[in-house]
Order: structure tokens, then sequence, then C-alpha cells
């Protein structure tokens, strides 16, 4: 079937959209796929510290699901550009719609309920740093506890909200009475911290130190710390999600210009 030229273009750009949404799907798969198989990441994220036990696997699960969701709308896409099938471009366009409509939904839910979710993740935090962290070993640590030391190091902080948390934790007490992740090391291998003076960090910690006047000492809760990050990353967050509901658009609007075309040309004939 002819179309115009306008059509013409509407369709190839409606068949390299879907090709990048195929693509796209592909991609997400294979990471969610991965995180899944590789047993390295699997240990140290199943039990991530910063949330629930099943935290890690729900989310690559649903990168998975998300991943097949898109691949089976892209081949309506394609398959609906390249035989100029209205069906086919009547149930790619509906799916989209669906996807977009879910996702401002989400978007107005994490709103309504950011107290409640950011409540959550205190909690969380709190009762592992009391209960699940311990003294880092040479092997055999547990995933959780582990993440904690790895977080404490990277991101300069100690506790939930602050490094007076480690008082509760009965792992810990005397001559090593928090872990040494909350200290300045000076090296970047989290299994075998080495502090830069521990005696010092363990003065500050025992002294209930102020914040602003820690120097060895991790002084700032992690809890905090990782608020401040989701922050300043808000920005960017915010810019791929109105990226993607744009491509959505775009797409919306492709299949909706090919179609009025097929039909118009239809009525014609």
């Amino acid at each position: 079937m002819a179309l115009t030229c306008g059509g013409s273009c509407m369709k190839m750009l409606l068949f390299v959209f879907n090709g990048l949404f195929f693509l796209g799907g592909v991609i997400m798969m294979a990471v969610g796929i991965w995180f899944l198989v590789d047993p390295e990441i699997s240990e140290r994220f199943d039990n991530i510290a910063v949330g629930t036990d099943n935290l890690f696997r729900g989310a690559a699960i649903t990168m998975i699901i998300v991943g097949t969701l898109i691949l089976v709308i892209a081949f309506f896409g394609c398959c609906g550009a390249c035989r100029e099938s209205q069906c086919m471009l009547c149930v790619f366009i509906v799916l989209i719609v669906i996807i977009l409509i879910l996702e401002i939904v989400t978007a107005v839910l994490a709103g309504v309920f950011k107290d409640e979710l950011e409540q959550t993740l205190h909690d969380d935090m709190m009762k592992q740093v009391v209960s699940a962290v311990e003294p880092i070993k040479p092997d055999n640590n547990s995933a959780t506890s582990f993440a904690w030391h790895s977080m404490q190091h990277e991101m300069s902080c100690c506790g939930a909200d602050d490094y007076n948390d480690y008082r509760n934790n009965t792992k810990f007490s005397g001559d090593n009475p928090m872990p040494k992740s909350c200290c300045r090391l000076k090296n970047d291998d989290v299994e075998k911290p080495e502090p830069e003076d521990w005696d010092e960090c363990k003065k500050e910690f025992n002294s209930h130190v102020q914040p602003a006047d820690a120097i060895q000492l991790h002084a700032i809760g992690c809890y905090p710390s990782l608020l401040d990050w989701f922050r300043q990353k808000a920005g960017i967050f915010i810019g791929i999600a109105c990226a993607i509901a744009l491509i959505e658009i775009l797409g919306i609007t492709f299949a909706c210009c090919v179609r009025n075309e097929l039909t118009r040309h239809k009525e014609t004939v």
C-alpha cells in the first residue's frame, strides 16, 4: 500500500523508534539476567544493607519483566510499520499509553508516599546497623555486613543516624567499639581496613565528638548521606524519566500518524 511522502517518513521514523525501543528492551533484560546469575553480584547485593532481603532480586526480576514487555511492544510497532497493519499499530498505541499511565501513577505515588518510603528506609537501616553489622573478617562476611562496611567507607559515613548507633550493637565493644570502616582509611581494601589513626578514631568515638570536630571518625550517619545523594541526583532521575516519557509520546504520535495515513489511503482506494 503506497503512502504519501509524509506518511512514508512517519513510517520510517516509527520503525527506527521501535528498533531503538527493541534494543533498549534487550539491554534491560540482559542486565537483569546478569544481576541474577552472576554469583559475585548476587552475593554482594542480595541482602544489601539499605533495603529488605529481596530488594535486589526483585529489582532484577522487574528489569527482566519490563524488558520483555518492551520487546513485545517493539514487535507490534515494527511489524505494524512494516506490514502497514492498523490492528498491530492500535495494539502498539494502547500498550504504550498503558505504560505511560503506569509511569505517571508511579511518579504520583512516589511523591505521595515519599515520607513513608524514607521512614521505611530509616527503620531498615537502623535495624541492620544494630543487629546485622559485624566486625569485618578476612573472609565469610555476610552480604549485609560487607555492604555496610563498603558504604561507610565509600560515603564517609557511620551508622544509620550517626556513629552512636553502634553503641547499641553488642558485637562492638571494648577495644573495638565500632567498625574500622567508620574511620578514615589509608587503604581501599574494605576486607582488610587500615585506619590512618585507629587510636584517635576510637578516642573521638568514646568522647562523643561532634561532626564538625571529627578528624579520623566519620561522624555523619549513612541515612542522611544517602538522602543527600538521592536529592543531588534527583535532577538526573527526573530528566531521564521525562526523556523516556517524551520518547513514548513520540512513538504514540508516529504510530497515530501512520495509522491515520493508512485509514485515509484505504478510504480513497
